[in-house]
């Protein structure tokens, strides 16, 4: 049988715990985009990168907080007509706003289910991001050209 040293063990179980008391002290989410079959996690910020579906293709995200809006990491562009399919997994209502710099689009998706829908920015070149909000939300979806 192969010894255990008791004091790294220790440590990395006290390191663990500050970890996981600081994200719940921070209602820290959870928010994940796959590119090139890497999850990338994402935070509570607005996004600044810039996913161009004609390029890049179809964007799938998932995530969840409790009490904080979601972003989707990037800006959406490339495109004059946008597919947004979005499921509600969590418990609460969980309202989607596409947000283009001043104008908003919004919709409300029940717990437990999804809902379609399309958005028109105006050209290819305009840029929108999607925010979630609601007292907890937990989705998942996709954004892709209509």
């Amino acid at each position: 049988m192969k010894k255990v040293n008791v004091r790294k063990l220790i440590s990395c179980l006290c390191v663990c715990m500050v970890a996981v008391s600081a994200c719940f002290s921070t209602k820290i989410m959870t928010f994940a985009s796959y590119r090139d079959n890497k999850m990338q996690v994402m935070d509570c910020n607005k996004p600044t990168e810039v996913w161009d579906i004609s390029d890049d293709g179809e964007y799938s995200l998932s995530g969840h907080t409790n009490g904080l809006p979601l972003y989707t990491k990037y800006k959406f562009t490339g495109v004059k007509k946008y597919k947004i399919k979005i499921k509600n997994t969590g418990k609460d209502k969980v309202t989607v706003y596409t947000v283009k710099t001043v104008s908003k689009k919004q919709e409300t998706i029940e717990p437990g289910k999804s809902k379609t829908f399309s958005y028109e920015p105006g050209k290819k070149s305009n840029k929108f991001y999607l925010k979630f909000d609601g007292k907890s939300v937990s989705v998942s979806g996709t954004v892709k050209e209509y």
